[in-house]
C-alpha cells in the first residue's frame, strides 16, 4: 500500500473522532441515549485513522454514554513510540495523555478552555492567566508564545504549549 503522507519524524500519526447519531429506541437496552428531552437510544462511532499508512486503526460501535475521554484511557495501548497522537479536545484526559508519553508517542490537542496550566519560576509554583497572556500578546504585537507547561498541579505531567493569536473574526 502507498505512503499516503511523508513525514520521517513519526511512524503513524493516529487521528481519531467520534461521531453520534440516534437510532430506533427499541435498542435503548444494547445503546441507550441521553435520556431527558434528547433520544432514548444513540449509537457513537468510534473511528482512528493512521493518516502514514492509510489504514484503519479502530472503528467501534459503542453506546452514546461512551464519552471519548473514557474511550481515550482505554484505547491508549494502541499508542507505539514513534507514534503522533492528533485528538479533539474531548479525548484530552490527562491519563490518557500520560499514557501517550509513557508509551513514547507524541500528541498534539488543543486545550480545554476550562483547563488550569502551570509553570515553575524558580521553586515557585505559578497557574497561567491566559486573558493576561492574551493581553501581553496582543500589546507586544506577538502572534505566537510557546513555553513549558503542566497540566496538572503536582506538576507531573509537563507538555510545550502553543498559543496563538487569531483574528476576532475567527475567535
Amino acid at each position: 500500500m502507498a505512503t499516503l503522507i511523508s513525514c520521517d519524524q513519526f511512524e503513524r500519526i493516529l487521528i481519531k473522532d467520534s461521531v453520534c447519531f440516534q437510532i430506533d429506541q427499541s435498542l435503548s437496552k444494547f445503546y441507550p441515549g441521553s435520556g431527558g428531552s434528547g433520544s432514548a437510544a444513540s449509537v457513537r462511532i468510534q473511528f482512528e485513522y493512521d493518516l502514514v499508512s492509510g489504514s484503519i486503526v479502530d472503528l467501534s460501535l459503542n453506546a452514546f454514554n461512551d464519552q471519548d475521554a473514557t474511550n481515550s484511557t482505554l484505547t491508549v495501548d494502541v499508542v507505539r513510540e514513534g507514534d503522533l497522537v492528533i485528538r479533539d479536545l474531548a479525548y484530552m484526559h490527562v491519563s490518557a495523555l500520560r499514557g501517550v508519553l509513557q508509551n513514547l508517542g507524541d500528541f498534539l490537542c488543543r486545550l480545554q478552555a476550562n483547563k488550569n496550566v502551570y509553570q515553575l519560576r524558580g521553586k515557585k509554583k505559578v497557574k497561567l492567566n491566559f486573558s493576561r497572556i492574551v493581553r501581553a500578546m496582543t500589546d507586544a504585537g506577538i502572534e505566537k508564545f510557546e513555553g513549558w507547561v503542566f497540566l496538572d498541579q503536582n506538576l507531573t505531567l509537563q507538555v510545550r504549549l502553543f498559543v496563538y493569536l487569531h483574528p476576532e473574526s475567527v475567535y
